[in-house]
């Protein structure tokens, strides 16, 4: 339903104020009229009432039309404003027309002020529509510099976080958006980087709480969503968002990053509400965030040359080593050692069945000196030597019985039931884990499992290169037996 006219009358005389609403009435159907006639009534009604038009007296007695319509040019210059004059000078009307006025009509041809009412109207409405038009060209080449800025950093930037970070303070430098957030994907809808700009304090409690899968409404529309674009509903999307503040007075859009069918990331922009995002402008976003994902794209692919490069290394290096090695203990805090320090994960341990083959023992452990954690790590192991796994009992028990890899994403949050040693682990600060088993001639040799400090999500990659750390073991520690 379309709102009511809302109309001011800025007039202390009854009488006036009554002819100048029959003249209103003659041209106008739906409308509300308000009559002030002093100048705190008339601040307090642009504030609160938020008129569509201003009919003003131009004496009154403790206030004056000019000083008004000067009000009015610094509270709502779209705002028309007709000015009411008992004067026939002409110099009266030309200084209301230079000072701003839409129109100005002499009381005694009141019956002028409808249609001044009109063209008044009309005329703001017109100037407006301009001043809309100018500012949302002016947007859009604000968000065109950004986007030259983003591809010119896709060719010089090859430091992925680097990239991500500098791409938002592009799209808030130049002023095409108020903040700007873009989050990074990894292994499905688990957000592992986010960068922004714009935000101030609130984006560190944002992204701890979005890489730890706390997220808001918004985020998980927008990955259900097929549609590469969406308009968020900030009254039902928002809720509880560490950073709804910043967007308090904003639109926020949120666009996938895409490219080749693969989704990469998500790409967040807050903007005025008086700025209006066109196809045009859709068609930029869609671009430039098919330029970051391509960037991203050509990164993953040299990550993946560089980590197979690795993983042959290792491979290699462990097979030399191993062989190398005077025994049978060697080899394998050798092979925890280089596997830790070739992939980041901090602490790596051994378990061997005994001697009737009844129960799983620890044997060796290993842990990178330099990680902030060692302390704890170290006590971490002195508990475990205390622990023994009966067949499927256990992370390393059910490696033993079922002769297949294990992954948890996060062991400080399972039971003791799931996971015995919950409570030492926990202490210890270690949260993912995978063990693969050490198999020869269909019998398990030896369980490895290996810890990092932070949860990681099941990596069918890193299963793979473990697994195959295993098979290379088996056949050479079986001869150090």
């Amino acid at each position: 339903m379309k709102e009511d006219l809302r109309v001011l009358i800025l007039e202390d005389l009854p009488t006036d104020a009554e002819l100048a609403k029959r003249e209103l009435r003659t041209v106008l159907k739906n409308y509300t009229v308000k009559v002030v006639d002093t100048e705190d009534g008339f601040v307090k009604a642009l504030n609160i009432f938020k008129p569509h038009l201003i009919i003003s007296d131009y004496l009154l007695p403790e206030f004056d039309g000019l000083s008004a319509l000067e009000i009015r040019q610094n509270k709502c210059p779209f705002t028309p404003f007709v000015m009411l004059t008992g004067s026939v000078n002409e110099e009266t009307a030309v200084e209301c027309m230079k000072a701003g006025a839409d129109d100005y009509v002499i009381k005694e041809h009141i019956k002028r002020l409808g249609p001044a009412a009109i063209n008044a109207l009309e005329k703001k409405k017109i100037e407006l529509e301009h001043k809309q038009a100018e500012q949302q060209i002016e947007h859009l080449n604000s968000v065109l510099r950004a986007i030259r800025n983003i591809n010119q950093l896709i060719v010089k930037e090859k430091d992925r976080d680097v990239l991500l970070g500098k791409a938002c303070d592009a799209l808030v430098e130049a002023r095409g958006y108020n903040a700007v957030w873009l989050g990074l994907l990894e292994h499905g809808d688990i957000i592992s980087k986010v960068a922004s700009s714009g935000f101030g304090k609130d984006a560190s409690i944002f992204r701890v709480k979005v890489k730890t899968g706390d997220q808001p409404l918004c985020i998980k529309n927008a990955l259900a969503r097929k549609e590469m674009f969406m308009l968020v509903d900030r009254f039902e999307e928002c809720g509880n968002c560490s950073i709804k503040d910043a967007h308090a007075d904003n639109e926020v859009a949120i666009i996938h990053i895409e490219h080749d069918g693969r989704l990469f990331g998500l790409l967040a922009v807050s903007f005025s509400l008086d700025v209006t995002i066109d196809q045009k402008e859709k068609g930029l976003l869609k671009e430039a965030t098919s330029d970051i994902a391509f960037a991203l794209h050509d990164m993953k692919q040299e990550e993946d040359r560089k980590k197979a490069e690795m993983e042959i290394r290792l491979l290699q290096k462990l097979t030399m080593a191993v062989s190398e090695a005077p025994d049978f203990e060697t080899a394998l805090n050798t092979a925890l050692s280089l596997t830790c320090e070739h992939t980041g994960w901090v602490m790596g341990e051994a378990w061997i069945p005994n001697h009737d083959k009844t129960i799983l023992e620890y044997h060796i452990g290993y842990y990178d000196d330099s990680d902030k954690h060692n302390k704890r790590l170290n006590h971490f192991i002195k508990l475990s030597k205390e622990y023994t796994f009966p067949l499927g009992t256990g992370l390393p028990g059910r490696i033993w019985q079922s002769m297949q890899p294990e992954w948890r994403h996060d062991i400080s949050v399972l039971s003791k039931e799931i996971y015995i040693r919950a409570k030492p682990s926990k202490e210890a600060g270690l949260k993912a884990a995978l063990g693969v088993p050490i198999i020869s001639d269909g019998h398990v040799l030896t369980v490895l499992v290996f810890y990092m400090t932070t949860p990681q999500p099941e990596n069918e990659g890193q299963i793979k290169l473990f697994s195959a750390v295993a098979a290379q073991l088996g056949t050479v520690i079986l001869r150090k037996q």
